[in-house]
């Protein structure tokens, strides 16, 4: 009994063991072990041809998911949605460093040509700097290019019947709106004058780097300060618009730029500005044509370096945008015309470089903080929009007018802030 036990014993933990016999593979059918299992072969081709075979295996699926990852990205660079009458532009995805995009068929398909361009489309890209709109788009939502900070031009095929461009600037066929002044046209518009900017490619000097080192050299003329003499940030600010634009006269070039880059002229057939339109703008003088009836939503948002707005009238159509047009001009005043009858809600909010504005008494609506933050404090003196002036007697402007909340700038004073003042039945200011 004994031994028949230390058998089964030995015949188990060989079982459990699962041990490997080294035997040739001609003998396997033959040769047994009582109590064992049929063992198991170890053969050295047959483990290599396994090892070959996973990795081949390996490296398919990796290539696949290379090439799926790769196609789903291209493919999610563009979204279109299905119209009736064409395709919408959805969203637009930089896959990285491209700076033109041309927006004119659905998937590069001429049979699926692209008419909307929904709001959004090209939110917050850094990298974009020309957009081509294609003949065919009909519609084209003001939100579009929110925020497209590096944005110099919006170019418009001559054949679209709904939309067009001037040097750039995003207007309706019949140049009766301006849709959108590009954020970063004002680098286009400083080569067209004949500077020569080259960014590095590290960014270590940005538009915003340019347009700061701009607003300063404004300071050393107002001041009559050389920038040799600077010390600090701003010291290191002129260092980086010299690097930007190597030898160079300042004195020259603040000149060239605030007449030939700062002064924009809207058209004299054009009655509203859109949302968003100059938000963000780099401009630092307006020009509006007597006629204009609406400042859309946002309509000036952040253009802190607008100095003027100045109104015009003329005999003749004004269709050019730059400063030659000012010299056609049978009348030039300040502010806003004597044709406007809406200011959207936040219109100027944070334009803090506007000293002087004016309200006409044909403006029937103001919106919500329309003005907010123009005016501010700085030591004892109030600097910005110091007053409002209206032109209305109060009870008629409060009777007549729909003003929206906090539509005044406010100013702090000590636990509270207070509304800047309004000088009512006001006389406008005129230039010539």
């Amino acid at each position: 009994m004994r031994k028949n036990k230390e058998k089964k014993d030995l015949m188990l933990e060989a079982e459990l063991s699962e041990e490997v016999l080294d035997i040739p593979e001609e003998e396997i059918w033959t040769y047994r072990i009582d109590g064992l299992q049929t063992p198991r072969i170890v053969d050295k081709s047959i483990k290599t041809r396994t090892k070959v075979i996973i990795v081949f295996v390996l490296v398919i699926a990796i290539a696949l998911s290379v090439f799926f990852s790769i196609y789903a990205l291209i493919n999610e660079e563009y979204e279109y949605k299905q119209l009736s009458n064409g395709w919408e532009f959805v969203k637009y995805s930089n896959p990285g460093q491209v700076t033109e995009v041309n927006v004119d068929f659905a998937f590069g398909d001429k049979s699926k040509p692209v008419t909307e361009i929904h709001e959004y489309a090209f939110n917050c890209d850094e990298k974009i700097v020309t957009i081509n709109i294609g003949k065919d788009i009909r519609k084209i939502d003001g939100k579009s290019f929110y925020s497209c900070w590096n944005l110099e031009n919006i170019f418009v095929d001559d054949d679209n019947p709904y939309y067009c461009d001037i040097n750039g600037v995003l207007y309706n066929k019949e140049l009766t709106e301006i849709i959108y002044y590009p954020s970063a046209h004002n680098l286009y518009l400083t080569r067209e004058a004949g500077y020569k900017l080259d960014f590095p490619e590290d960014g270590s000097i940005s538009n915003d780097d340019f347009c700061s080192g701009v607003k300063l050299l404004d300071k050393c003329v107002s001041e009559g300060i050389t920038p040799e003499k600077l010390e600090g940030e701003e010291a290191t600010l002129y260092r980086k618009l010299t690097i930007l634009m190597g030898d160079f006269d300042w004195k020259t070039f603040i000149g060239d730029y605030n007449q030939k880059v700062g002064v924009y002229v809207l058209p004299s057939t054009v009655t509203e500005i859109g949302k968003l339109a100059f938000a963000y703008s780099d401009i630092t003088e307006i020009y509006l044509p007597a006629g204009l009836k609406s400042i859309g939503t946002l309509g000036f948002f952040k253009a802190e370096k607008l100095r003027e707005i100045y109104s015009y009238t003329c005999e003749n159509v004004i269709a050019d945008t730059d400063w030659n047009a000012v010299a056609s001009f049978s009348s030039v005043y300040r502010s806003l015309p004597d044709t406007l009858e809406f200011i959207g809600s936040d219109a100027f909010t944070y334009d803090r470089g506007i000293t002087y504005m004016y309200i006409p008494s044909s403006v029937r609506e103001i919106g919500h903080h329309a003005f907010f933050n123009m005016a501010y404090k700085s030591g004892n003196e109030i600097e910005g929009l110091a007053k409002m002036n209206v032109q209305q007697d109060e009870a008629s402007f409060s009777s007549e007018a729909k003003i929206g909340d906090s539509w005044l700038p406010k100013l702090d004073a000590g636990l509270f802030k207070k509304d800047v003042e309004v000088v009512y039945s006001s006389k406008r200011e005129m230039v010539r």
